[in-house]
């Protein structure tokens, strides 16, 4: 799987020195240099919820900690050609588990013909929200992080592969079409045990239509989740299969073993006015294994501006829609508790309001302050750091960041 990785990531940079001839030839501004980089601090004052960005981290209780939004970045842009462009970015930032391949977040050639038509290929941003390819940047979006209700549940940021773009006017806009297909891998961690998987094929469509202050969203995902590795699940596994003959345990074993496509669906619009900007996004994650139930996520703000001071306010939900599979009670004990709190685990339902300020005290830095408050349904924490799968309280959480966001 490492060899096949590292060959899709380092294909463009093969045909980037092919055409470093013209590099040279172009002069020092064939090379642009750009970086990023975010200090942030964050607190949470529960002691049985662990608070994370994102689930492919550990989560802290009761603690200050850098770890959650604190990242830099370099990206380098080198023009081959006239119509030939590579770009490589290495951001820096708290994982679970460091690995050099991992800090690689871009590293794609692009080609464009002309202005309605570019193709991108190699390692490539997964930009299938508003967001887009920009989720390390906190410069670039006026709250501390993302909505971790939208946005914490999909650990993964990039793909190993080949994306089109079509650009055409429609109605005094500009129309984006894309189509892609590649393969992506992530990490996340949920009571206190971590798993490894590959997201292949990874393949789908988006549309994008921008006119004036107006933009919406809209893209479509399907793929598989497979080489699940994760030692407690494998454990599980092996000694299931010891009971194999027992009535219930081969369909327990079929639900532990993920192997059907799921369909990701995503659309959001942004709207500027005056010293306003109106936004909203909605997903639905649409799966039938019990291991990774279909899942509905939104969120919606509100933003105003007053000189370099921008006051804000989020709103964000997220809930499994079907996660709810019951083991047969004819498998023996303890197997049928430890399978059963495994499926009772991966659960989530969540709302969280925030409200924050951005202080753009340079052309080039921005200094925010947020407070996030959440309520948590009993034992569906999911997207929280927690000690034991399922079983955790009814609990309503604060959170305090203060950040400080540049680039450069």
């Amino acid at each position: 799987m490492l060899g096949s990785r590292i060959q899709w990531l380092f294909a463009p940079l093969l045909l980037a020195a092919t055409l470093s001839g013209s590099v040279l030839a172009a002069g020092d501004d064939a090379i642009q240099f750009r970086g990023f980089a975010t200090l942030s601090a964050a607190y949470s004052d529960s002691a049985s919820l662990g608070f994370r960005r994102d689930m492919t981290q550990e989560g802290k209780f009761q603690q200050w900690s850098l770890a959650q939004d604190s990242a830099f970045g370099l990206q380098a842009d080198v023009k081959l050609a006239p119509d030939w462009q590579a770009t490589v970015q290495l951001v820096a930032k708290s994982r679970d588990d460091y690995k050099l391949l991992d800090n690689v977040e871009l590293a794609f050639v692009s080609y464009e013909p002309n202005n309605n038509w570019r193709i991108r290929a190699g390692r490539i941003g997964s930009d299938l929200t508003m967001i887009g390819d920009v989720g390390n940047v906190g410069y670039a979006y006026d709250w501390v992080r993302p909505p971790v209700e939208f946005y914490g549940a999909i650990p993964f940021y990039h793909f190993d592969g080949i994306e089109v773009n079509h650009k055409t006017q429609v109605a005094s806009g500009y129309l984006h079409t894309k189509v892609f297909y590649g393969k992506s891998d992530s990490r996340f961690i949920y009571a206190g045990t971590s798993s490894d998987f590959d997201l292949q094929p990874f393949w789908g469509a988006g549309v994008q239509f921008e006119k004036g202050a107006f933009t919406f969203r809209a893209a479509y995902l399907n793929t598989k989740l497979s080489n699940l590795g994760n030692e407690g699940l494998s454990e599980l596994s092996n000694v299931l299969a010891l009971y194999a003959a027992y009535p219930g345990v081969s369909d327990t074993l079929d639900a532990l073993n993920i192997d059907t496509a799921t369909q990701y669906y995503t659309s959001g619009i942004s709207y500027r006015f005056a010293n306003w900007s109106l936004l909203a996004e909605a997903s639905l994650l649409d799966s039938e294994e019990p291991l990774l139930p279909s899942t509905f996520a939104a969120y919606t703000g509100i933003v105003r501006r007053i000189d370099n001071v921008a006051v804000y306010g989020l709103l964000g939900h997220v809930r499994s829609i079907n996660a709810s599979y019951q083991v047969s009670q004819m498998v023996p004990e303890p197997l049928y508790s430890i399978s059963q709190s495994i499926f009772d685990g991966v659960d989530l339902r969540q709302s969280t309001a925030s409200v924050g300020v951005r202080w753009d005290f340079r052309t080039d830095m921005a200094l925010k302050l947020q407070w996030d408050h959440s309520w948590v349904t009993e034992n569906k924490a999911m997207l929280w750091r927690t000690d034991s799968f399922g079983a955790t309280p009814d609990e309503q959480v604060n959170v305090f960041t203060l950040s400080v966001s540049l680039v450069f």
